[in-house]
């Protein structure tokens, strides 16, 4: 009768256990899936700032190429030269 007894305080601890580390499991799980949303959220995000910034630099871009040949444009029309700029030449020895 004792090591019925025994056996019997074993499953009931090592049930009592088996609950408590499935509880705090299933808790660090729901804790984990809320991380990963969040990750998966951010991300989403991030690529489609992404594409906007690549958007941004492609308008950018494309402006500046129309100034730089509106700016060649008017040069070869009017004959404007680029200014030479002439170094002085250091005397002190």
């Amino acid at each position: 009768m004792d090591s019925l007894l025994k056996s019997d305080i074993f499953f009931f601890i090592t049930s009592v256990c088996v609950v408590v580390v499935s509880s705090l499991l299933a808790y660090a799980l729901v804790y984990i899936v809320g991380i990963l949303r969040d990750v998966k959220r951010l991300s989403t995000r991030i690529d489609k700032e992404s594409e906007r910034i690549i958007e941004g630099i492609n308008t950018i871009q494309g402006s500046v190429t129309d100034r730089l040949m509106r700016t060649s444009l008017f040069r070869g029309l009017f004959g404007v030269k680029k200014k030479t700029v002439h170094k002085k030449k250091d005397k002190s020895v």
